[in-house]
């Protein structure tokens, strides 16, 4: 018998791999490429990610780590466990 750990994170990754992600936000997808973050941080494709702009700003707020991610300022998050966790949330939502 399978792990469904296993497997769930086995489907991440072909997910990752696959052209078009499980889940992309919003507001960054209905950005123009210049203004979106490079390069793309793991909370580009992640659930739990709240980004917004202002015609200045985008800033990224994790809904599990309760804190600005990313402004711009500092490096951006490439990894992150939050992101794997949040995508297995909607997965399992998605087939209950």
């Amino acid at each position: 018998m399978s792990d469904p750990t296993t497997t769930a994170s086995a489907q991440i990754e072909h997910d990752q791999a696959s052209e078009q992600p499980l889940y992309i936000s919003p507001t960054l997808k209905n950005l123009d490429a210049k203004h979106r973050p490079e390069p793309s941080p793991a909370c580009e494709t992640c659930p739990a990610s709240v980004w917004f702009s202002t015609d200045e700003v985008l800033k990224c707020f994790c809904g599990r780590m309760h804190l600005i991610v990313w402004d711009g300022n500092e490096p951006p998050i490439l990894k992150c466990d939050g992101r794997e966790l949040a995508i297995l949330a909607l997965m399992e939502a998605q087939n209950a």
